[in-house]
């Protein structure tokens, strides 16, 4: 199970946003939805709807990149973790 640091920054740049853009990896345009159903635009809604608590900073495993996580509901009703590189 991952484990992260908790970013006081974190929080209130994710609580000042007005709007958020969006980057998707081409490795990762299909993954979601393949590996676990999950469209792209539901993922987006998490941080859209501004209900998500942020995590923090991924810990454990180690990554290759910097992982900031945050929990919340999408636009469907579903919770999802979202994380972003």
């Amino acid at each position: 199970m991952a484990q992260f640091k908790f970013l006081i920054w974190l929080a209130y740049w994710y609580q000042q946003s007005d709007s958020f853009d969006f980057e998707w990896d081409s490795g990762n345009l299909n993954k979601s939805f393949k590996k676990h159903s999950v469209d792209l635009t539901a993922v987006e809604s998490v941080f859209e709807l501004k209900m998500a608590v942020p995590l923090g900073r991924q810990i454990t495993p180690v990554v290759d990149e910097e992982r900031l996580c945050i929990v919340g509901p999408s636009a469907n009703g579903r919770c999802f973790q979202s994380c972003s590189p």
